[in-house]
């Protein structure tokens, strides 16, 4: 039997691999003008829609690398709900880094590891 990562360190691991991604995206994407204030993020994995906020402070320029913060939602809520209960833009605002709230799939959970939510129903393997 496979052994499954410990919680703290799959959260650890998926908020990395989630900044490296759309950090990805974000700067590898041509033409895209990244101005300060809010940009709405959209792509298709696996077939899968999925969407993101992207708060851009007004310290940003073309080009210029800024540190990721990325803010997950809890069960059935969304970024837009995270970005609105906790106040992170105007702190990213005054410190200078980019803030990305992704939302779950369907609007679901995270599939964590922890079994809460069945992997084949989410199209999700572990």
């Amino acid at each position: 039997m496979r052994q499954l990562l410990r919680p703290a360190a799959f959260f650890l691991a998926l908020t990395l691999l989630t900044g490296l991604a759309l950090t990805t995206l974000v700067t590898a994407a041509p033409g895209a003008a990244l101005w300060p204030g809010n940009h709405t993020l959209a792509l298709r994995v696996d077939g899968r829609d999925r969407s993101a906020i992207l708060h851009v402070p007004p310290q940003a320029r073309a080009g210029q690398p800024l540190p990721l913060l990325v803010v997950l939602h809890g069960g059935y809520g969304s970024g837009r709900t995270m970005q609105l209960a906790l106040g992170f833009d105007r702190y990213a605002d005054a410190r200078g880094f980019r803030v990305v709230y992704p939302n779950a799939f369907n609007g679901m959970r995270w599939n964590d590891g922890r079994g809460a939510l069945d992997p084949s129903r989410a199209g999700l393997t572990m």
